[in-house]
């Protein structure tokens, strides 16, 4: 629990993620959206409730683009106060495939430096 400022109280609760890794984007959104009821029902049923809720979420989108599967590590926001809800993501990261090698290096490596993905998601 820490204070904003005067009139605000951040409260952190944990929810249950509901499962795997969502892998695609309406996975990412109806989990965010899930995690904020949770906390606002129990807060509701104990006549304490709150102003607003904010809850982050991260998984994988993805895409086919040109006949490619990319899949991209992405993080959700959703912010409601019981009312209104609304989304918010950051820009995403596209994963490499186990054996694909990244088309640039990394900086201050040589090229023979590069590393390369060896490990898989489950899903993908």
């Amino acid at each position: 629990m820490g204070s904003v400022c005067d009139w605000t109280e951040v409260v952190g609760y944990e929810v249950d993620s509901g499962g795997d890794t969502p892998v695609s984007r309406e996975e990412l959104m109806q989990r965010a959206r899930q995690r904020a009821e949770a906390p606002q029902a129990q807060l509701c049923a104990e006549n304490t409730p709150a102003d607003s809720y904010v809850v982050l979420e991260s998984g994988l989108d993805m895409v086919h683009e040109n006949s490619t599967r990319r899949v991209f590590l992405e993080s959700w926001a959703y912010v409601t106060d019981s009312v209104r809800g609304h989304f918010s993501c950051s820009g995403g990261i596209e994963l490499l495939r186990a054996g694909q090698r990244s088309a640039a290096p990394r900086p201050g490596t040589r090229p023979r430096d590069r590393r390369i993905c060896r490990r898989r998601h489950p899903r993908w």
